[in-house]
Order: structure tokens, then sequence, then C-alpha cells
């Protein structure tokens, strides 16, 4: 009985795992399940979020106080006749022992720890800032994958269908040239461009297995883990192109990497506040015990130590620091001129990019299709010649695959156009 139901529990768990291993291999996502999928797994904003967790520490550890030091000295491993009798120790021992014990603090002034917990306070945020850059780099580049994904699966399907269409009419003319109703050289023509097409299936399919591996690598997939894009390469709206100041103003308030610049500046500022505090000498305070080692045979002092400030004044790194602080607004003030332009480029491109798609015939698809396999038809009833068919088989072939990219590329520039904001606007 009990192998037996060690027999039924080892099936029912393969089972579980071949269903899972099926659901696996054949996963069907949308761009936003793809998203969400990235956002938990991707391998470089999971290493990024232990930059956070490392600021945090560094935050903590500058906020304890150093260390007393203690010192054991001026034992002495034996005596000589000038040495004078004190009382014992323990028992009959310690009479001629001689030694001195020290504890010492270190008291930082100008405010130097305070001043150390606020820089690693904006180093904890710049690391939080550091990984929503990447974030929205890592985005884009999803985004952008995901588009030529698209592309590549609605050219695949292009060319699958011409594919079908010349097989079809091969096998028609195969037939009529057995019979000797039309030429050989038609059907070598249609084997010819037959062959033609295929292998531009190949390439184009080649290029989607590329894609989806890099996908795959970008969302930290297993190998075993096919996936399909549900997602048609379609615009369902156009972005308002007659705005660039509001697009400008929200760049300036939510691109992670001016942010970022700013926090670096802050930086600065507080790497100058503390090199100028490091200018003002620390203390050192302390409380000795001696033994037989002055004029008292057990004295109890107190110390204070200090460094006089008269050859180094720390005035190099103020320089420098001061000279940080300058470096770091002109690369802000550079990345905000550059962050304008690139935003106003952005429009006029999207500006042309989608005059030239509204120039186009929303019917003009439908009916090219149409006529292709009505000249499909009336090429296998003899009612049109083969030189007709195949070039208006071309003229189909890049309609389809022109308006392919000018969507593509389109929908390419309108997240550029986000990446460039830091913010998505559709």
């Amino acid at each position: 009985m009990k192998k037996l139901a060690i027999i039924l529990l080892f099936y029912c768990l393969y089972q579980q795992g071949a269903c899972q291993e099926k659901s696996l291999s054949s996963q069907q996502l949308t761009n936003k399940e793809v998203e969400e999928i990235f956002l938990t797994q991707n391998l470089s904003l999971l290493a990024e979020r232990y930059k956070i967790q490392h600021a945090e520490a560094l935050k903590l550890q500058a906020s304890y106080w150093p260390n007393p030091e203690f010192a054991v000295e001026e034992i002495n491993l034996f005596s000589n006749k000038t040495a004078e009798k004190l009382p014992s120790l323990i028992g009959s021992y310690g009479q001629r022992q001689q030694i001195s014990i020290a504890v010492e603090q270190l008291i930082e002034t100008a405010g130097k720890r305070k001043k150390r917990i606020e820089l690693q306070d904006l180093l904890l945020q710049s690391a939080e800032i550091d990984f929503a850059e990447l974030l929205r780099n890592l985005k884009y580049e999803l985004r952008i994958m995901l588009l030529e994904l698209q592309q590549t699966q609605a050219e695949e399907s292009l060319v699958k269908e011409q594919v079908q269409l010349l097989e079809e009419l091969l096998k028609s003319y195969e037939k009529q040239a057995a019979a000797g109703n039309i030429a050989e050289v038609d059907v070598l023509r249609i084997k010819t461009e037959n062959q033609h097409i295929k292998f531009e299936l190949q390439e184009i399919s080649n290029r989607k297995i590329l894609r989806y591996t890099a996908l795959k690598n970008l969302i930290n997939l297993p190998a075993n883990q096919d996936i399909t894009l549900n997602n048609l390469l379609v615009i369902d709206q156009y972005i308002p192109i007659n705005r660039p100041d509001a697009y400008i103003h929200e760049a300036l308030l939510q691109r992670s990497d001016l942010q970022l610049a700013n926090q670096e500046i802050a930086i600065a500022k507080q790497q100058e506040t503390i090199a100028r505090a490091e200018a003002k000498p620390d203390l050192r305070l302390g409380v000795a015990y001696d033994r037989g080692g002055n004029i008292m045979r057990d004295f109890i002092g107190l110390s204070l130590r200090s460094e006089l400030p008269i050859f180094n004044r720390n005035k190099g790194a103020i320089k420098a620091a001061t000279l940080a602080v300058q470096h770091k607004e002109l690369l802000k003030e550079k990345l905000q001129q550059q962050l304008s332009n690139e935003i106003t480029a952005t429009i006029s491109r999207l500006a042309l990019q989608q005059a030239h798609l509204e120039s186009w015939d929303p019917a003009l698809q439908l009916r090219m299709q149409q006529t292709l396999h009505s000249y499909s038809k009336n090429l296998q009833a003899n009612n049109l010649s083969l030189l007709a068919f195949l070039d208006f088989m071309q003229a189909y072939s890049t309609h389809q695959r022109t308006l392919l990219t000018a969507q593509e590329e389109y929908l390419k520039t309108v997240e550029e156009l986000q990446f460039t904001i830091g913010k998505d606007i559709l």
C-alpha cells in the first residue's frame, strides 16, 4: 500500500511538472505583461537595489562615534636597586611593579561627524536616483526591443502570406504545364520567385529568434520558456506635438539624470563643507593612571591634545572641492541645454512622421490585399499574365513593408520622446 502511494505521488508530481513545463513553453504575453516581468526579474535592476542597501549601510556607519583608544604602557619586567618600594598589588606581588594605563577619545570639532552623515544621506539619495536612471534606460531599451519584435512578426506574417500564395500558384501551374496548357518557363519563374521569398522568410525568422533571445535575456527568462507577443504594431493615437515648452518643463522636473546632476552638485557642496571643517583641528581627550612613574605613587591625570594648524590648513582640498562644485554646475547647465534641444528635435521628427502616416489611405491596404487575391485567381484562369501578377505582388509587398517601417519608426520616436522627458505621456 505504501509503495502504491509513493508511485501515485511521483506520478502526480511528474504530471504537475509536465503541465508547468508546457505552460512555460507556450506563454503568450502582452507588452504590459512583459514590462511587469521585467520590473521583477531583470538582473541589472536587482543588482542595482544592492547599491541602495550599500549606501544605507555606509550612512549607518557614518553615524558611529570613533572608538576610544586604550593603552597599557611602562610595564617593567624587572627592577634594579634604585627602585622604590610600593604597596603590594596582589599578595606580596607588585612592590616594585611600575605600570601606566590610559584611555583617550577623539572629539571631532566643527561638526565633522554630522557633516559626514549628511554626505552619506546625499549619497543614499544619489543611489536611489541612479536606480531610477537605470530603470529609465532599461525600460526604453525594452520598449524599443518590443517594437522591433512586433515589426518583425508583422513582416514575417506578410512574407508567409506571399509564400502560401506562391505555393498554391505553383501547384496549379505544375498541373497546367503537365497538361501542356502553359510553358515550362512560367513554372520555373514561379519556383525562382518562391525560393527567393522563402529565403527572405528565413532571414526574418532568424532575426525574430535573435530578438526574442535578447528579450528573454533582458527580462531574465529561462531557455525553455518560449514567449510570443500578442500586441500588433498599431498606432492607437498620435502624440500632441504643439506643446514643446510643456514637455521641456516636464523633463526638467522628471528626468532622473538631471536629478542626479542636481544631487552631484549637492554632494560636491557638502564635500566642500567637510573640507572647510577638516581645516579645524580635532581634540583628543584622555585620562591616565600612572603607578610608580612620577613624583606621586598613584597618579591619575587628564590630557588634551590637538594639532596646531600652522603649516597645513587644508587650503588645497578646499580649493579642489570648490572647483568640483563649479564643474558639476557647468555639467548640469550643459545637460539642460542638451535636453531642450533633444525634445525640440524629437518633436520635429514626430511632426514629419505623423504627416507622412496621415497621408496614407487607410482603405488602400485592404484594397491591395483583395486585388492580390483577385490577381491570383485571374492568373490561374489565364486571364492575367504572370509578369503582371509578380509585379503587383512586389508592389503589394513594398507597400506593406513601407507602412510597417513608417509605423515602427513613429512609435520608436514616441518612445524616444518619452525617454527624453522621463515620463510616459501616452
